[in-house]
């Protein structure tokens, strides 16, 4: 059974600091962070993976990976009919034989990340 986790990314209304992520473990943010002008929640829902890296993959995040029979490429995680998946892809990669992924961003923080 996977750890049930999740993250939000906060963007302080003082357009000097830098936005910044909170972890919780609950369906609400536990706290609400002062001086903030947004909160983004959605999509942001850990997917029980993590890359070759041991980093955690979430929802959002870009991920670079490497499939035998389909190459390199890079796109975002999504959640869609009940499982994450990677954008645009109809089968589960996760399980592909001799993949390999990597975080190599978010769409949020990184969304430049996209357009190569």
């Amino acid at each position: 059974m996977r750890t049930i986790k999740f993250r939000a990314l906060v963007e302080p209304e003082n357009k000097k600091d830098l936005p910044y992520w909170i972890y919780y473990s609950t369906l609400e943010i536990p706290y609400k962070p002062k001086n903030v002008k947004r909160i983004i929640v959605k999509d942001l829902q850990f997917t029980g993976l993590k890359d070759k890296n041991g980093k955690e993959i979430y929802g959002g995040d870009i991920i670079e990976h490497q499939i035998p029979v389909l190459g390199t490429d890079r796109k975002p995680v999504i959640f869609e009919k009940g499982c994450f998946k990677l954008k645009d892809y109809d089968f589960n990669e996760w399980v592909y034989p001799g993949a390999t992924f990597e975080v190599i961003g978010n769409i949020y923080e990184n969304p430049e990340l996209l357009k190569r």
